[in-house]
């Protein structure tokens, strides 16, 4: 997922808010614990109610993402945060995903080995397969 893909899924899922920022009320994003200017002055009294009704979430993201590449080109080092949080919030989404449909795999594989007539397999093929994505998955040993 692209850095400007993960900006338009956390519009959509509240991981990337529009808030009126703390020091001066004016329209702000907000990435995890900081938040950063990104709209023009002729909108940033605006109320982030406002801001959802005057804006789609694609007119947003790309709003968003260019104030943030204009960030990065002037070495703004919290862009880098901004990258890191959503990487991590989607990354660890994803792991709890593919854990979920392990847990059904591998409840899979008892039931199929359940059933197994053949004394001397330890497993079949399917089930062997199945143990080695386990194998693999990192969370597997915790």
């Amino acid at each position: 997922m692209t850095f400007k893909e993960m900006i338009f899924k956390g519009l959509c899922d509240g991981t990337v808010k529009i808030i009126s920022n703390p020091n001066d009320d004016c329209i702000a994003c907000q990435i995890g614990e900081f938040w950063f200017y990104f709209i023009g002055s002729e909108d940033e009294d605006l109320t982030p109610d406002e801001v959802y009704e005057s804006y789609t979430k694609e007119q947003l993201t790309e709003m968003i993402y260019s104030t943030l590449q204009d960030m990065e080109k002037n070495e703004f080092d919290e862009v880098e945060y901004y990258k890191a949080f959503l990487e991590e919030e989607y990354e660890a989404n994803n792991k709890n995903i593919s854990m979920n449909e392990l847990a059904e795999l591998l409840d899979a594989r008892d039931k199929l080995c359940a059933f197994c007539e053949n004394d001397n397999c330890e497993k079949c093929q399917v089930t062997m397969l199945i143990d080695d994505a386990y194998n693999e998955c990192p969370e597997a040993d915790e």
